[in-house]
């Protein structure tokens, strides 16, 4: 399922962490801040590895629920 903590080393702040190494410990206590677009991606993710683990029966749990879930998602 996914992380409950966010890598220091997050994919979507790359480009500051990249032009500017130390950011990345600077940064590191802040609070997340979550937008709907980040929620949504989330939710995604977390169905896609659901899918994935039942497609391959793994372990997969509960089908994930969530408020952005949609019939494109799926």
């Amino acid at each position: 399922m996914p992380p409950e903590v966010h890598s220091i080393l997050g994919a979507s702040a790359a480009d500051r962490w990249m032009n500017c190494t130390p950011s990345a410990q600077l940064t590191a206590g802040m609070e997340d801040e979550t937008i709907t677009f980040a929620a949504e991606g989330t939710a995604a993710h977390a169905l896609c590895e659901w899918k994935v683990r039942k497609a391959l029966k793994m372990i997969a749990g509960r089908r994930p629920t969530s408020d952005y879930w949609t019939d494109e998602m799926e």
